[in-house]
């Protein structure tokens, strides 16, 4: 089993599944987004696992948001029990569950066989299949904690399958998930991370936008600061375990701290030597501003741009002055141009496509 941070030995190509959506969230694109939530919640319920006494806690968030500091933070309690990403609503059921919607109100697909009932209770088999034996592995646990940044997008799936889930949503400033990003798209993580400002902005904001959502759907939704949690470790750990119904005393609390500090989680270089298999740049820094020195004046004010509006509501300050201001607006707009430019040729070649 690889863990968080592990990468394969030979270079993959890039899926479908494996690459989160970073085009701008679009009134259209996100009434889609609700009209398919609502659908998959008025359906009829699926057969819950039963968890009996146990949680089943979800941590949602940007990559390179600090879903894996965190999730290590947490799994050092003795009760809780972890695993590596799953994929599961994300990439191993995604397509199940799009064509499903897509579908049923067509005279083609499945629905011509089975009900709604029949459908998602097929479609629970894999996420209770997985629960039970992660159960079986680790049988004095109380909290089961997964961790996969893209299931942000897949809120409603999770709970039509696990009504009872818990969800924590680290958010973290959306300039240091751009630096993050631009430097996992030039080591470990060249598969998927973007390396642009403007993809990497608008992966943050899809993912945080949707997550986020969440809160509509169950009141088991619960955010968390990736700055206060790096300011005061101990107290939001605390905090955590408290909203779970699992509360800890602060001395638990900071050695779960210092156990997940990132000197200790980040691989040693002899180590990553003999195993090559785990990128340094996998645990970098951990530091709260570190993209004011990563970023240029002007890849700041780009993301700043694209951000505002969630930046705002989520209390992060713009700090771009205006000459950096007017450079990304005239950079941005250039793109913007070059882009469409780029499509009416691709349109005009297919046009004439024989």
């Amino acid at each position: 089993m690889k863990w968080p941070g592990e990468v394969g030995s030979s270079r993959r190509q890039r899926s479908a599944t494996e690459i989160a959506v970073v085009e701008r969230p679009t009134k259209r694109r996100m009434a889609r987004f609700r009209s398919e939530v609502v659908a998959i919640l008025n359906m009829p319920d699926a057969p819950e696992t039963a968890l009996d006494d146990k949680k089943l806690v979800f941590i949602v968030g940007s990559p390179r948001g600090g879903t894996t500091w965190l999730q290590g933070l947490l799994s050092q309690a003795p009760f809780v029990s972890t695993t590596t990403e799953t994929h599961i609503f994300s990439g191993y059921l995604r397509s199940a569950s799009e064509n499903w919607s897509r579908l049923k109100e067509r005279p083609i697909g499945l629905s011509s066989v089975f009900s709604d009932d029949e459908f998602f209770a097929w479609y629970g088999d894999l996420p209770r299949f997985w629960l039970r034996k992660l159960g079986e592995q680790t049988p004095d646990a109380r909290v089961f904690l997964e961790k996969t940044p893209r299931h942000s997008a897949f809120g409603a799936q999770i709970l039509r399958v696990f009504p009872k889930s818990y969800f924590i949503h680290i958010i973290r400033d959306p300039r240091s998930v751009a630096a993050s990003l631009r430097a996992a798209s030039q080591s470990w993580a060249k598969a998927w991370a973007p390396g642009a400002m403007i993809d990497a902005s608008m992966m943050w904001e899809n993912h945080v936008v949707q997550a986020r959502s969440i809160a509509s759907l169950t009141d088991r939704y619960s955010e968390i600061n990736y700055e206060r949690l790096h300011a005061d470790g101990a107290t939001e750990t605390m905090g955590l375990f408290e909203w779970l119904g699992e509360p800890i005393g602060r001395a638990e609390a900071e050695t779960y701290v210092a156990a997940a500090a990132f000197d200790k989680m980040r691989p040693k270089a002899t180590a990553l030597r003999k195993r090559r298999r785990v990128d340094k740049q996998f645990y970098r820094r951990g530091e709260v501003d570190s993209w004011r020195r990563e970023l240029s004046a002007t890849e700041i004010a780009i993301v700043e741009r694209l951000t505002r509006k969630q930046m705002a509501q989520l209390g992060y300050e713009p700090i771009a002055a205006r000459p950096a201001r007017i450079a990304a607006a005239a950079r941005l707009g250039a793109y913007g141009a070059a882009d469409k430019l780029a499509k009416a040729v691709r349109a005009g070649a297919d046009w004439i496509k024989p």
